[in-house]
């Protein structure tokens, strides 16, 4: 399959992207956005046309959920910000759970040697692409759970 994902960690300050590429079954950091003057409605724009530029053939969108699973203030501002994207986009969006992403992604960065601040705007990138990671493994692990048994060939020793 030809796919192209867009991971989005939402923030209210900072949008981190990652992408999959085609016959990858790996996350890579791809961007990260500064939420404008022009707010969600920009962000949008920013993103459509990075699904334009890129080929995107769907984007996994974080939902912050809280430790009980229930949806808190930030879990909302994202399911509208995914309603809101959701009509201006003509490919599939899937929310996909993150809770500790941005906690993994300081842990990933922790000895990487860059200042306190490049630090900071790094973990929203980082997090896109931990996010898209765990979503691209499930996928897998579900890929491999749907293949029917096959019979493996025994070798001669």
């Amino acid at each position: 399959m030809n796919t192209k994902i867009l991971g989005i960690d939402y923030g209210k300050k900072r949008i981190g992207l990652a992408m999959s590429m085609p016959g990858v079954s790996f996350a890579l950091a791809y961007k990260i956005l500064e939420m404008g003057p022009a707010g969600v409605f920009g962000l949008i724009e920013t993103i459509k046309e990075i699904i334009g530029q890129e080929q995107i053939t769907s984007i996994v969108l974080g939902l912050p959920k809280q430790l009980d699973n229930n949806i808190g203030l930030a879990g909302r501002e994202v399911i509208q910000f995914a309603d809101e994207l959701k009509k201006n986009i003509g490919i599939p969006l899937v929310l996909w759970d993150e809770r500790f992403t941005s906690k993994q992604a300081e842990v990933l960065l922790r000895d990487v040697n860059m200042s306190h601040k490049d630090k900071r705007q790094q973990v929203n990138v980082t997090a896109a692409q931990v996010m898209l990671q765990s979503y691209l493994d499930a996928q897998a692990s579900q890929a491999l759970a749907d293949k029917p048994a096959q019979d493996e060939p025994l070798e001669d020793n």
